[in-house]
């Protein structure tokens, strides 16, 4: 930490006499930003949003309501691995399950998750 306080006083983002006190504002300024609890739903929300399978699932529900066979069936994957992908979207708050019988049918809970992923599937990604 003490060559990155060095290298803030050459580059003149903070004085050399000030730059323990600046250290102690970034990391309390680091906690105001957003909540402990904002930061944790965020993060889950975005590392249901970070695989590729996850992603064709939400594109795919986008289109329509489907039950999870059908997923599993388009996707080539196993119950299990197709169970996993789901409970985290449901964790996320990004899909919902409706039980008709046997069958388990799953939706978007809304379509904001479709600005979230037409800006990512826009992005300029290297």
């Amino acid at each position: 930490m003490e060559d990155d306080l060095l290298r803030l006083v050459k580059f003149g983002r903070c004085k050399l006499g000030g730059a323990k006190s600046y250290a102690n504002f970034l990391k309390k300024f680091a906690q105001t930003v957003y909540s402990k609890q904002e930061v944790a739903r965020a993060s889950i929300y975005f590392k249901a949003l970070s695989d590729p399978i996850r992603v064709r699932i939400i594109g795919m529900l986008l289109k329509r309501s489907l039950c999870v066979c059908e997923l599993k069936i388009a996707l080539g994957i196993s119950q299990p691995t197709i169970s996993y992908h789901i409970g985290l979207l449901e964790r996320a708050g990004i899909v919902e399950k409706e039980k008709r019988g046997k069958w388990t049918i799953l939706r978007l809970r809304d379509e904001e998750v479709k600005d979230v992923l037409m800006k990512a599937l826009k992005s300029p990604v290297k």
